[in-house]
């Protein structure tokens, strides 16, 4: 979680509204993604490594915010599912003839569409 005034993972004492965010890590590399489409029911939150439910969820665009802002200095997490846009990059697919009465399609490309 991303405090959205200090752009922290920790609390300050006074914002209560938190971006949900996914680091993706590849060696020395690393990735913070924005995630705006949380799958309703699956998120869980913590502060300072203790499970809360005093938050409501936006799901159209990420944004937790707790009933309380959390204590100046204290870590914020979450977990939970989410869900990726994508669109067709191909007008059609290329299906095959496994067996009798089967059929398959050996890939499909898709393109994440950004907000």
């Amino acid at each position: 979680l991303v405090n959205t005034v200090t752009g922290l993972t920790q609390g300050d004492g006074s914002t209560k509204t938190f971006q949900l965010t996914k680091r993706y890590t590849s060696g020395s590399l690393s990735h913070d993604r924005e995630i705006n489409f949380p799958q309703t029911g699956t998120i869980l939150a913590s502060v300072n490594s203790i499970a809360t439910t005093a938050f409501t969820l936006n799901s159209a665009t990420g944004v937790l915010t707790f009933t309380a802002a959390p204590g100046n200095g204290l870590a914020t997490k979450w977990g939970g599912l989410f869900y990726v846009p994508v669109q067709f990059t191909q007008q059609q697919l290329n299906i095959s003839t496994e067996d009798y009465g089967t059929q398959a399609v050996k890939s499909i490309d898709l393109r994440e569409i950004k907000q």
